[in-house]
């Protein structure tokens, strides 16, 4: 019986590696220097929450291991902080934003593309992953324009892992997060 403990335990050790999970984390960097403080806090509003994602990933890492770890940015984010999220191992997506219509009169709002080419590199990279182990999707990110991404990773059967602040949540993600709380995971932030 001893013996037999001691075999199980040896192949538990020898095969662990295999039942990690592995975590693709992507990150709206703007949605979160607005979300983790105060947003009322004029000074830190635009602040890197430097601080606040070391201990988010530190407790990530207990979770699994990360694949890549992606950052969305615009330009003027990115001449900001662009140190620091390389130095948070972080490979950088530059977001431009869009001030005019091709070949159109400058157009009056402004268009962000950060959203949408999170959605879009997500959607191709998932499947792919998927199949190359992956286990949680990781949003950086409140913003509502991520519902269908989340619905989607939850159909591939990822486990989804929220990173926000709590003042700016959406309130449709807080529903989402509410009624899916055995599949969506919130670790720092996010108070449902």
């Amino acid at each position: 019986m001893v013996f037999l403990k001691k075999v199980k335990s040896i192949i538990r050790r020898l095969f662990s590696h295999l039942k990690t999970n592995r975590i693709l984390f992507l990150s709206d960097i703007d949605n979160l220097c607005c979300n983790t403080k105060d947003p009322e806090d004029k000074e830190l509003r635009m602040r890197f929450p430097d601080t606040e994602l070391n201990i988010f990933m530190a407790k990530l890492g207990k979770i699994g291991q990360f694949m890549p770890c992606f950052a969305f940015a615009p330009t003027s984010t990115l001449n900001r902080y662009s140190e620091k999220i390389h130095d948070m191992g972080f490979y950088v997506i530059e977001c431009p934003v869009i001030v005019r219509d091709k070949d159109g009169p400058p157009l009056t709002n402004k268009t962000d593309t950060v959203d949408p080419k999170l959605i879009d590199f997500a959607n191709k990279m998932m499947p792919w992953l998927k199949s190359a182990g992956l286990t949680h999707l990781c949003l950086g990110s409140a913003d509502g324009h991520f519902i269908p991404l989340i619905r989607e990773a939850m159909d591939l059967g990822l486990g989804i892992i929220l990173f926000a602040g709590n003042s700016n949540i959406n309130s449709e993600l807080r529903k989402l997060v509410e009624c899916c709380k055995g599949q969506i995971y919130t670790l720092y932030g996010i108070k449902p």
